[in-house]
């Protein structure tokens, strides 16, 4: 057999031995590594060789693309992560798309510790899932890790003074909106905002904070945000329809095997304190007004027929009612209902002058001021067991039973230029005259009022 002069003697390979024939008939032989397969074809005499990991493709990769992942068999990773440009900028920051199968999950899992953040002033960090799939977008720390999410605080200027160039930044959380398919409708996603269960026994629930955050440590004084909890408008529509509730309500308790059970966790809504004053000769801060008001009725727009405004909120404040007694055997009383109090607050101590005490004020509503027929004023009611018994009008004051008047002896009555006007009732009278001055020691019971100097029988 002749062999070509020209034919390679040797294969150099860099920083490894050199392979060499021995012999003019020598053969080379190739051996496949992990994951990488060596196929021949004598008839077009070739060697292929072919890499057989999964997970990862060259096909379709974005120039500079620091990581793109094209997955055989699972879930795919599309787009790069991070995007690198010819000239060194950076974009596509965390741009992530979780896999096209509806059942799917997307789950960001923070590490021991870990952040997602951008660096850029300005950028926005946004995890959210597809509205065209069913699956469901989660940030989850590991096991006693902590998920915060910080908006940016607001800048300042250069020269260092403390008047904040831009706010701070916002974080919102939004649900999902509900979609439109011909003529059926799809209700608004909800948002849950719950605290975490206890591990065991004896262990408590966490807590649920919401807290507008502090004013700038600074020379001047700036106001703390604001939290409001509500609904938002509803959107323009011809069919009227109604907006969410807020409900703010505790969670029962559990069932309690025991002779006594456990006590539902009470509602606190309290204002804050109000401020101190340092200064020399100034006032402190009133405390925090609570308001609970319920809004006024609508306005009725339209040109022609018989309009109607509608009706105002009614305020409700409901004590809870007693539980029942239904046991088959043993004594069965009911729970007492829950008491309603309203209570002022009270008056500051001083070494001075104290402070006098809150006054507690129930007003009815006065009539609309319009053009037309004049409206009434509204009364006060007082309805034990739901009944009207006594009606304070504008005018009068109506009681629907009999008025039990305070009782006492002529000795213990009250001085008469105290009370003018006012109506007592005494047990021991000596006459009962009418309009003459009442006197003790006696076994008449008679009615007496004041006129401003005396009490008189009448």
């Amino acid at each position: 057999m002749l062999y070509d002069q020209f034919a390679f003697g040797s294969i150099i390979v860099s920083g490894q031995s050199t392979v060499a024939a021995d012999a003019p008939a020598d053969a080379l032989t190739l051996v496949a590594g992990t994951n990488i397969t060596i196929t021949t074809d004598p008839i077009t005499d070739t060697v292929t060789i072919t890499c057989t990991a999964s997970g990862l493709s060259g096909t379709g990769s974005t120039d500079n693309a620091i990581l793109r992942a094209d997955g055989v068999g699972g879930s795919t990773l599309q787009n790069s992560v991070v995007l690198l440009s010819d000239t060194g900028a950076m974009t596509q920051l965390l741009s992530i798309t979780g896999s096209t199968t509806a059942s799917t999950a997307l789950a960001i899992a923070a590490g021991q510790p870990a952040q997602i953040s951008t660096a850029q002033a300005g950028n926005n960090v946004t995890i959210s899932a597809s509205a065209a799939q069913a699956g469901s977008t989660s940030v989850t720390a590991a096991s006693g890790g902590s998920v915060t999410i910080n908006a940016g605080a607001g800048a300042t200027n250069g020269s260092g003074a403390p008047y904040p160039v831009a706010a701070g930044g916002s974080v919102t959380i939004f649900a999902g909106a509900g979609a439109v398919s011909g003529s059926a409708l799809s209700g608004g996603g909800s948002v849950f905002i719950y605290s975490g269960s206890p591990g065991g026994n004896g262990s408590l629930h966490g807590s649920v904070t919401i807290t507008a955050g502090p004013s700038a440590a600074t020379t001047m004084a700036y106001n703390q945000g604001t939290v409001t909890i509500g609904t938002v408008n509803n959107s323009g529509s011809t069919g009227g329809y109604s907006t969410g509730s807020v409900v703010i309500q505790t969670g029962a308790p559990s069932q309690s095997t025991t002779a006594t059970g456990t006590t539902a966790g009470p509602i606190s809504i309290t204002t804050g304190v109000g401020g101190i004053s340092s200064a020399t000769g100034g006032t402190a801060g009133a405390g925090g007004t609570l308001a609970l008001s319920a809004s006024a009725g609508g306005a009725a727009t339209g040109t022609s027929g018989t309009l109607t405004g509608g009706a105002g909120g009614p305020l409700n404040i409901t004590a809870g009612t007693g539980g029942a007694a239904t046991s088959a055997s043993g004594t069965r009383n009911g729970g007492v209902g829950g008491a309603v109090t309203v209570t002022a607050g009270n008056g500051g101590a001083g070494t001075t002058a104290n402070g006098n005490g809150g006054n507690v004020l129930i007003k009815s509503g006065i009539a609309g001021a319009g053009a037309g027929s004049a409206g009434t004023i509204g009364s006060i009611l007082l309805q034990p067991g739901g009944t009207t018994q006594f009606e304070a009008k504008s005018d009068s004051i109506v009681a629907s039973k009999p008025v039990i008047l305070p009782s006492y002896t002529v000795a213990g009555l009250p001085a008469a230029a105290s009370y003018p006007y006012a109506r007592a009732f005494v047990t021991d009278a000596t006459a009962t005259t009418f309009m003459s001055t009442v006197a003790g020691g006696g076994s008449n019971k008679v009615p007496v009022f004041s006129d401003g100097t005396s009490w008189l029988i009448g």
